[in-house]
């Protein structure tokens, strides 16, 4: 039986990429950094073997990853596996697991958007002379670093995560880096292409806007950061701005 659930993931082109993440020993403590929450072990035991089971069942004897069957029969056949081994969980467990999965789905454009701009506050933050060059105010970067520092903070490095991850050597995540040997951060990134987005932008918002207490100051906040954002691109590279900051 195909589920709407199994059906919607089979159809990204990325359907296979959530299997790799919840297959991993490493990212169990990140799950809570892609969905807010936590779930109770013998849920995260069975939705971690089901995507074990579709890891071995998606790669169908190759070696390397990038050979696989890719296409959509292929990923609804894993996706249907997933279904039937995660079929015995609670209903909130099992919520929480698809959710997490739908996540992991964020584009590579949403992650380039808000990677643009989050390596920007850093900077901002820490870099005096880059900041006096495009004229930002030394009160706003202050704003920024509290940001990043509270009301709430819990944001992951990632160039620190995959340090940690490529030193990892339990059997599974030493698995899943063999079959990519090209690119053995690919767990690293499937991650990060979600958490720019759609958990570290939105966790931003919501301490700039505690920190700056009314709409109309967070609204001018942000139009100066757009302008600064803007003038700090290459002519030859336009992001955009990240459409979530805007009101």
């Amino acid at each position: 039986m195909t589920t709407e659930f199994a059906a919607t993931i089979a159809a990204d082109k990325r359907a296979q990429q959530p299997l790799r993440f919840l297959a991993a020993d490493f990212f169990v403590p990140y799950w809570r950094h892609v969905v807010a929450g936590e779930i109770d072990a013998a849920s995260v035991r069975t939705a971690q073997e089901a995507a074990r089971a579709c890891v071995d069942l998606s790669m169908g004897g190759e070696a390397i990853y990038w050979n696989i069957d890719f296409s959509v029969a292929n990923a609804l056949r894993t996706w249907r596996l997933f279904d039937a081994r995660t079929k015995g969980l609670a209903p909130e467990p099992l919520g929480h697991v698809r959710a997490l999965c739908l996540q992991l789905l964020a584009t590579p454009e949403e992650s380039v958007s808000a990677d643009a701009l989050l390596s920007l506050v850093t900077r901002l933050r820490n870099d005096w002379s880059f900041r006096g060059t495009l004229g930002y105010p030394a009160d706003d970067a202050d704003v920024l670093g509290a940001a990043y520092e509270g009301p709430r903070t819990d944001f992951v490095s990632i160039p620190d995560l995959t340090e940690r991850w490529l030193e990892s050597d339990t059997p599974w995540d030493l698995r899943l880096k063999s079959h990519t040997p090209d690119l053995p951060e690919l767990v690293v990134t499937i991650f990060g292409t979600a958490y720019g987005p759609r958990t570290a932008l939105p966790l931003f918002r919501q301490n700039l806007q505690a920190l700056l207490g009314t709409e109309d100051a967070y609204r001018a906040f942000v139009k100066r950061l757009q302008r600064t954002f803007e003038r700090a691109q290459s002519p030859a590279v336009k992001v955009p701005f990240p459409a979530l900051l805007q009101v």
